[in-house]
């Protein structure tokens, strides 16, 4: 059996094979698995668009979380650096041996005062910072 198209252009007559009719249960089988297709397919993309969403704010919590750990080991260095200058002025106080700050401890504590070659150098000459 063959079938006309109506919408091939004119002058020209399409014909399609056709082996059976369709019947109404079929049709209504199709377009329930066309509905069932459409609503995967919208599932699908909205679980999509989540975990788009849940992956960016992830990134965003790495780098924040990223930022704050660079600003407490800064500090926490600082820390060290202080409270280490301290002692040693204290421990330099109390005794009569003169106890002289590290080096690596000048650039750190007071970085407008000294620079590091000027430490580096005075460490190779006497052994002693500045």
């Amino acid at each position: 059996m063959t079938a006309t198209l109506s919408d091939s252009p004119p002058g020209k007559q399409a014909t399609v094979a056709t082996t059976s009719p369709t019947t109404m249960a079929q049709v209504r089988e199709r377009r329930r698995r066309q509905t069932s297709e459409a609503a995967h397919l919208k599932r699908e993309q909205e679980r999509r668009d989540r975990a788009a969403a849940a992956t960016s704010e992830l990134e965003s919590l790495i780098e924040r979380t990223a930022a704050e750990l660079h600003l407490l080991q800064a500090r926490h260095t600082l820390l060290f650096a202080t409270y280490t200058r301290a002692y040693v002025r204290a421990y330099s106080r109390a005794t009569t041996v003169h106890a002289p700050e590290p080096a690596w401890m000048l650039h750190i504590a007071r970085p407008q005062a000294v620079s590091l070659t000027q430490s580096v150098l005075s460490v190779e000459g006497d052994g002693h910072a500045a």
